[in-house]
């Protein structure tokens, strides 16, 4: 059965706010939008950024392309003999990045899809939406969807490609039954088979922390 919630609407000066503190220096995304063009023509823009992101939240879609990333590989070391020598740096729209880390405004972007409404301004437009009992709204499930990435060096691209850095497994293990904890390893394991992710054994490690201990 699904329930309806609130969620934050954005405003144009939330927009245009948000839009003012990008770095015009950083390389555009796929999209090849670039910050610096999205900073001078924050006036121009403000309207239809508006726009585009209300409708995306009422219709619970999330544009392909600001959940597309380029994968940049940069050296670590002057000679790479491996891989591992290289650091991977995603490129991706700023407009998502901006309605996703906007501190005052437009993280209500994101806080809609996800339900975390306890810090969106009182002040801010609301409209109701439908959540599952997975506890997202069919945004919060499109946003985690379909987010292609290809890996871009000089004029060679790759096809679409899969990449996720620095996750983290949290579990908690009351009276030494790990069991639960265990099976959580398990099915990530088995999901990242699932979806064709390799996962970086050498690289992955397990911290316990033991809060009698402490």
């Amino acid at each position: 059965m699904k329930e309806s919630v609130i969620i934050p609407m954005i405003t144009r000066a939330q927009v245009c706010r948000e839009l003012r503190r990008l770095r015009p220096s950083k390389a555009a995304g796929p999209d090849e939008v670039s910050p610096r063009l999205l900073k001078v023509c924050v006036l121009e823009l403000g309207d239809l950024l508006q726009r585009i992101v209300i409708l995306s939240l009422e219709q619970g879609r999330v544009l392909r392309l600001w959940k597309t990333s380029c994968i940049i590989p940069v050296l670590k070391k002057p000679r790479p003999g491996e891989l591992n020598d290289y650091k991977p740096i995603a490129l991706t729209s700023h407009i998502i990045k901006t309605m996703e880390w906007g501190q005052r405004g437009c993280e209500n972007y994101i806080c809609g899809f996800f339900q975390c409404l306890q810090h969106h301004p009182a002040s801010a437009p609301q409209r109701e939406t439908e959540r599952d009992r997975s506890g997202l709204t069919p945004g919060g499930v499109d946003y985690l969807t379909g987010r292609p990435q290809y890996v871009q060096l000089r004029d060679c691209r790759s096809d679409t490609v899969k990449f996720a850095d620095d996750t983290a497994i949290v579990g908690c293990i009351k009276n030494g039954q790990e069991e639960e904890y265990r099976k959580l390893i398990r099915d990530f394991v088995s999901w990242c088979d699932s979806n064709h992710l390799h996962l970086n054994t050498t690289k992955t490690k397990e911290m316990v922390v033991d809060f009698v201990a402490m």
